[in-house]
Parts: structure tokens; sequence; C-alpha cells
């Protein structure tokens, strides 16, 4: 290519229809992207363009996710936490379960799991009388919020 038509080029403005259809592609990776809760990358994107109808492959599809600034979430690796093959002391069961109970609140039972939503994580808290069965109270707050409902 000569010089003076490789200036010509560049002083051209780009095609409005190449614009456009960047565009609408741009739109569509990000409609996918949140669809699929950022953990698409290039190449499932490229995937779900071609089953959407439109054609890009990952190459172009990883720059336009950079221009956009989104950043694929990777899966946490799983992490064993129990220990037990320990020495130190545990703690004795001094109910001895199952127990027969004749007087209502005499026994309760606590526990503690984790609700996972979009957003962040809740702490599900919940204790129960043995005695009648039934849940007596819970409280549902995102950690460090403070917050109880």
């Amino acid at each position: 290519m000569s010089t003076s038509a490789f200036y010509a080029r560049s002083r051209q403005p780009e095609s409005t229809d190449k614009t456009r259809e960047q565009e609408k592609l741009k739109s569509k990776i990000s409609a996918l992207f949140e669809e699929n809760k950022k953990v698409y990358g290039a190449r499932r994107l490229s995937g779900a363009l071609e089953t959407a109808g439109m054609k890009a492959g990952r190459y172009k599809v990883g720059r336009l996710m950079t221009e956009l600034g989104l950043e694929v979430r990777y899966p946490k690796k799983f992490k064993i936490t129990t220990n037990s093959n320990h020495n130190k002391m545990i703690s004795p069961n001094i109910l001895n379960y199952p127990v027969d109970v004749t007087e209502a609140n005499t026994i309760w039972t606590a526990d503690i799991t984790y609700v996972w939503t979009a957003q962040s994580r809740h702490d599900l808290i919940s204790q129960a009388s043995i005695a009648t069965i039934t849940l007596l109270v819970y409280v549902i707050a995102a950690p460090g919020s403070g917050r109880k409902s």
C-alpha cells in the first residue's frame, strides 16, 4: 500500500454500517455476559453469539470484552475446613439424644446456614424447641450489615 493511500484511508470516517454492527455486537455481548452471571469468557460468548445468530470470533469477542470492561468471575476452589484428625478435647454429648422431653422450652436447638443470593451471602440463624418441634426464632442478615429481618 502506498503512503498516500494509507493516509487517505486513515482520514476517511469509519463506515457507519460497521460502527452500527459493532455497537449491536457490544450490546449483545454485555447482555449475554450479565445473563450468564459474569462467568462466560470469550470462547463461550462467541458460541452463544453464534447460537443467537450473530457471528464473531473469540478474539474479537475478547477485544470487545476488554473495551467494555467485562471481567470474568472464576469460581473459587473448594477448601476443606473441617479437621477431625486431631488430639484436642471434644465436647461431651450431655443431652444423650434421642431423649424424651416432658416440658416445653427445656431443650432448644440452634443452627446457622448461609443463603447465597445474586448480590451476596446472607446468614440464616434459627432456634427451635425440641419439645414442640416448632421454629421459635429466625434471623436473616447480610454479614457486616447489622441489619436483621
